[in-house]
């Protein structure tokens, strides 16, 4: 049945190859024409570069509690600003001193150039709806004056208390009694809980969020004004709440360049794989035209997404993933051709090829494109828009191979058939003086140039050796020791993004990162918040004290950082219990929340001020840098207060990012679970041999496994971004092994030994060819300077070499060992005798 259906399949192709033969400038024309004009498309082309529009996935949890708080506490930071309760990750200018001679910061002369540098950040002004405005027109405000964090430390009482070593580290006990964390403005060293000296001091220039656009052109001209900057006793370091957006843009672009680069590499490799000195066979033009294909469906595929999904920076990547995927196939069918030299016409060789072929690169095609269409699903932007692209670039590049291509391959053919010279087309007369060198081949090695002799020379004689069987071995103790390591790599696999990745070292962003992660703490502020509590009733004010109580006594939850109003309005209210009438509850809690204004952010009644609609409690975490707490310490607390019976929730702006650190496994096995099953059900459709559609499968997850273990080696985590390249690994790792497969099933011989044999001299040269020239396409990524593109480079070269390494070595082995036989001609024991043979 599966060699019925898979004659079925090849007589299909067969059909169409002659249909091509016959009818060639047809299939070369109309395919460009039409490219062109999806081409057309680019001037529609549209960029989207928000971090969190792109790494955050949609309908998150955070993203509605987010709506949710907004829609309850309305933004103050004009007039009452606190940090604890923005409903949004700060907007802010922050900048970073330290001396230059490495010595305490905090001495007078260092304050003074510092004091001199924030007037200066005060006093410069932008222009906005044609009006003059500076820092003062943006800035956060509370109690009625700018507020920026960090500033008392440039006060001369600060500078004469530390002096008088008045300071206590890293909580100051002011005059007042207060307590300020003041190791969240400055890294200190102290000596028995004093303050001695200062390494760095950090001021953030807060912005109100009410005019979300003003502020970000603030943001621009800060950039810009402390990039030209200079200082003479202080090195400093800056950043904004957009400089990640910005400076993720510019290194992508500059990135995208390397492209010509690589077109230009593979150009040159494919012409010379090619070339021979047979100046009549020779196939460089071919294999430019090949190459020239791909450009079209990258062209094309461009074109029709532009108008209606937006460019991404990891769309980037796309034309060097494309490039890879289409030389692959070229070489395939141009292996096949030279195979069948023997036929009488073009037609009936390009039929041939079709028929041989046609299924492979049918396999290795579909299997992208659908593990690219699964990857639409996903709950990423960034991970939908490339998947997008990438998967109508590679349909393009399919058709265009089955039309363009082949095309092409017909006029080569009829041309070398005529006996005419590559480059001028002229007919080789008799009495030509290389006309013995310049002949019509008549098999594959009058086609074929060294470098697709060369890989099936090497190969054929590895599995022909009377040592044949220590090579076996050694290559299954090989593949042992390398799922050994890819799993001790799995179980080390770290997950979340670390943001300074994203950007290039010279980067100012880059610099900030560094010494914001060295010499300050990842806190953070969580908000529990209330909806429909009353406050008056001692059930629901005991459930409320019972929650806090839990969430004040998590590990990653600081000692004593609990601020509640609710507590502190108790203590400020004499004789208030659970008999006080609403009306005098309310009347006592507005004039409570008048007078503290560090809570009044935090209670919201009712429109017409009959009671209280919601209320929120803060806590300050304890310093959390790993992006797994993060997500977990989020994950813990939602599931603390989902126990409660009161309508409550836990709140950070943060939370949003700390999404995808809790989604981007679930996501990344779902999506390539559904791709493997995907995989698995063309592969069916395409070579219907139940132990060949194993060993397919087998491989494949075999691949993916060494990929994700050594993502740990390459110092990679699992990330939306790395999460991409996982997905795309799904279909390349059914590529190679398809290829040499479909070459096993396909071969008329008898013996496993001999099928193998069959296989590798049709697959070899092209299945390493292929390799080769994925890696030229990419190698210009190695000096990148983006995150997206390094990674996607480190990613590919695992997904190549493991292919190749699957391909070309694991699976002879295997398909010699336990491959279907074919008895035709011979008795089943004559075939056990021949397989015993070529074993000893």
């Amino acid at each position: 049945m599966a060699s019925q259906h898979n004659k079925c399949i090849g007589n299909c192709f067969n059909k169409y190859g002659r249909i091509i033969a016959n009818n060639p400038w047809w299939f070369i024309i109309i395919p460009v024409i039409i490219c062109g004009l999806f081409g057309i498309g680019l001037i529609k082309l549209t960029s989207e570069s928000d971090i969190e529009t792109l790494y955050v996935p949609i309908n998150s949890q955070s993203e509605e509690d987010r709506r949710t708080v907004e829609k309850l506490f309305p933004d103050k930071s004009d007039s009452n600003y606190f940090v604890q309760s923005l409903a949004r990750l700060n907007m802010y200018g922050d900048i970073i001193f330290k001396s230059k001679n490495g010595g305490n910061a905090l001495r007078l002369d260092v304050i003074d150039e510092i004091r001199s540098v924030v007037s200066k950040v005060k006093e410069f002004t932008i222009n906005y709806n044609g009006t003059d405005i500076n820092y003062s027109h943006v800035c956060a405000v509370l109690g009625g004056q700018c507020f920026i964090t960090g500033e008392y430390i440039l006060h001369p009482n600060f500078l004469t208390l530390f002096e008088t070593e008045d300071i206590t580290y890293p909580i100051w006990r002011t005059i007042n009694g207060t307590q300020e964390d003041v190791s969240k403005s400055m890294n200190g060293i102290s000596k028995n809980g004093t303050l001695q000296s200062v390494i760095t001091i950090k001021i953030i220039f807060n912005l109100r969020q009410t005019d979300v656009a003003m502020s970000k052109i603030w943001e621009e001209k800060f950039v810009t004004e402390m990039s030209n900057l200079t200082t003479n006793l202080t090195d400093f370091v800056f950043s904004t709440s957009t400089s990640l957006d910005k400076e993720l843009s510019a290194n992508t672009g500059q990135d995208i360049t390397s492209f010509s680069l690589s077109f230009t590499a593979l150009i040159v490799y494919a012409s010379f794989v090619a070339s021979s000195g047979n100046c009549v066979a020779n196939r460089s033009h071919l294999a430019r035209a090949g190459v020239m294909g791909v450009a079209f469906a990258i062209l094309a595929a461009f074109g029709l997404c532009a108008p209606i999904v937006n460019f991404v920076d990891i769309v980037g990547v796309m034309p060097f993933l494309a490039l890879g995927v289409g030389i692959d196939c070229m070489f395939v069918i141009m292996s096949e051709w030279a195979e069948h030299y023997d036929e009488t016409s073009v037609e009936d060789q390009m039929g041939a090829t079709l028929e041989k072929c046609g299924g492979s690169i049918s396999i290795a095609s579909l299997t992208d494109i659908i593990a690219f269409l699964i990857g639409v699903s996903s709950s990423f932007i960034s991970i939908r828009n490339f998947c997008v692209y990438t998967a109508m670039a590679l349909f393009f590049s399919f058709v265009l191979h089955l039309t363009f291509f082949l095309g092409c391959l017909a006029i080569h053919g009829k041309r070398v058939r005529d006996r005419r010279h590559c480059v001028t087309c002229q007919k080789i007369n008799e009495d030509h003086k290389c006309k013995n060198e310049w002949k019509v081949p008549t098999k594959r090695e009058d086609d074929e140039s060294l470098c697709e002799k060369l890989p099936q020379l090497l190969l054929r004689i590895s599995i022909s050796t009377p040592i044949i069987i220590v090579v076996k071995i050694v290559i299954i103790i090989l593949f042992l020791g390398y799922l050994g390591a890819s799993g001790w790599g799995i179980y080390n696999l770290r997950q979340g993004l670390l943001l300074s990745n994203l950007v290039h070292e010279k980067s100012y962003f880059y610099s900030y990162q560094i010494w914001s992660r060295e010499n300050y703490q990842m806190v953070l502020s969580i908000s529990v918040v209330f909806k429909d509590v009353d406050y008056l009733d001692p059930n629901q004010v005991s459930g409320m004290e019972k929650i806090l109580k839990i969430v004040e006594d998590d590990s990653m939850i600081a000692d004593g950082s609990l601020i509640c109003w609710f507590n502190a309005f108790k203590s400020s209210v004499p004789g208030f219990n659970n008999d006080t009438d609403r009306n005098t509850f309310i009347a006592q809690s507005q004039s409570f929340l008048s007078q503290a204004i560090v809570f009044s952010n935090d209670v919201t009644f009712m429109s017409d001020g009959s009671d209280i609609l919601a209320s929120r409690c803060h806590f300050i975490t304890e310093a959390i840098p790993d992006s797994k707490d993060q997500g977990n310490l989020m994950l813990r607390l939602r599931e603390i207060t989902s126990k409660s019976y009161l309508n409550i929730f836990p709140f950070s702006a943060p939370f949003i990012y700390f999404e995808q650190y809790v989604m981007v496994l679930p996501s990344t096995l779902q999506t390539m679970g559904i791709a493997v099953a995907c995989m698995f059900v063309i592969t069916i459709l395409f070579m219907p041999h139940p132990i060949m559609v194993t060993l397919v499968t087998l491989n494949m997850f075999s691949i993916l496994a060494g990929i994700l273990g050594f993502l740990y080696y390459w110092d990679l985590s699992l990330s939306s971004i790395t999460m991409i390249h996982l997905i795309m690994s799904v279909g390349f790792s059914v590529d190679f092994s398809a290829h040499v497969c479909h070459g096993f099933i396909s071969s008329d011989s008898v013996s496993r030994h001999e099928r193998t044999k069959d296989a590798l001299r049709v697959s070899a040269a092209p299945i390493l060819n292929g390799g080769i020239s994925s890696l030229l396409g990419i190698c210009t990524l190695i000096w990148s300077q983006s995150y997206v593109f390094r990674s996607f480079f480190k990613i590919m070269v695992l997904v190549i070499t493991f292919g190749l390494a699957h391909s070309l070595l694991l699976l002879p082995v295997v398909l010699s060992i336990c491959g279907p036989k074919k008895t035709q001609g011979k008795s089943e024991d004559e075939d056990v005798e021949e397989e015993k043979s070529h074993m000893v």
